[in-house]
C-alpha cells in the first residue's frame, strides 16, 4: 500500500512474467501460486483508494501484460520467416499488441472483483470467481484464445490434470484461482492465526483429495 502507483505496476508485471513459469515446459506451479497470490495483495492495496476500480483494472492489466507477453513470445517467430521484410521489431510489436489486448480481461477481471471486495477471507472467492470468468470469457468470445489458462499450470497426465475428465480445463482452472486466493488469506495480519491459515489448509486438503483422486 506504500508503494507508488508505476511501483505497484511494475510489481504487478514481473509478478505476471514470473507466473509463465508455472506453464509448460517448466510446469513451476507454486510460481504460479505465487504470482497470483502477488496480484490479490496488489488488489489489496488498492481496494480502498478514492480510484480503485481504475486501480484494480492497472494491476491485472499490467500482470497479465507481463504475463502474456512472456507466455506468447513464439508468435514474433512467424515474423523471422522473412525476416529482411519484417524483421524482429514487427514481431515484438505483435506479441506487445496481442497481450495488451488480452490483458484487457484480466484488467476487466480485477475491475469486477473490486467491486465486491472484502479485507476478509471472502476475497478469495470473489477473486476467483471473478478471473474464472473472464478467462472463460477470453477462450470463447468470437472462437476464443485460450492459451496460458490457470489449468494448465497442472502438469498434463499427472494427478492433479486428471481432474478435468470431470471439470474440463475451466473447473481446474477455477480451483488453481481458488488455492491461490486461499494462500493470499496468510497476510491478514488483523485477523488471528486460525483464520489466516485455514483457507490454505483447506485449499491443500481439497487439492490432496484431488491429487489422491488422480493418482
Amino acid at each position: 500500500a506504500t508503494r507508488t502507483p508505476w511501483q505497484r505496476r511494475g510489481i504487478a508485471l514481473l509478478a505476471g512474467a514470473s507466473a509463465t513459469l508455472g506453464h509448460a515446459p517448466f510446469q513451476l506451479t507454486p510460481v504460479y501460486i505465487a504470482a497470483l497470490v502477488v496480484l490479490v495483495w496488489l488488489l489489496d492495496a488498492v481496494s480502498t483508494s478514492k480510484s480503485r476500480f481504475g486501480s484494480a483494472f492497472t494491476q491485472g492489466w499490467w500482470f497479465a501484460l507481463g504475463h502474456f507477453a512472456t507466455g506468447l513470445y513464439w508468435i514474433a517467430s512467424a515474423f523471422l520467416v522473412d525476416a529482411d521484410t519484417w524483421g524482429i521489431g514487427a514481431g515484438v510489436g505483435a506479441v506487445i499488441a496481442l497481450a495488451g489486448s488480452l490483458a484487457l480481461f484480466w484488467g476487466l477481471g480485477c475491475m469486477a472483483a473490486i467491486a465486491f471486495w472484502t479485507s476478509d477471507l471472502r476475497r478469495a472467492a470473489v477473486f476467483a470467481v471473478s478471473l474464472f470468468i473472464v478467462e472463460w470469457l477470453r477462450g470463447n468470445i468470437l472462437t476464443g484464445f485460450p492459451w496460458l489458462l490457470p489449468g494448465y499450470v497442472w502438469t498434463p497426465g499427472e494427478p492433479v490434470s486428471q481432474l478435468a475428465s470431470i471439470v474440463g480445463i475451466y473447473g481446474v482452472s477455477l480451483l488453481t484461482l481458488v488455492i491461490a486466493g486461499a494462500v493470499a488469506t496468510v497476510a491478514d495480519g488483523q485477523a488471528n492465526a486460525g483464520r489466516r491459515f485455514a483457507p490454505m489448509i483447506g485449499a491443500a486438503s481439497v487439492l490432496g483429495l484431488v491429487f489422491g483422486w488422480g493418482a
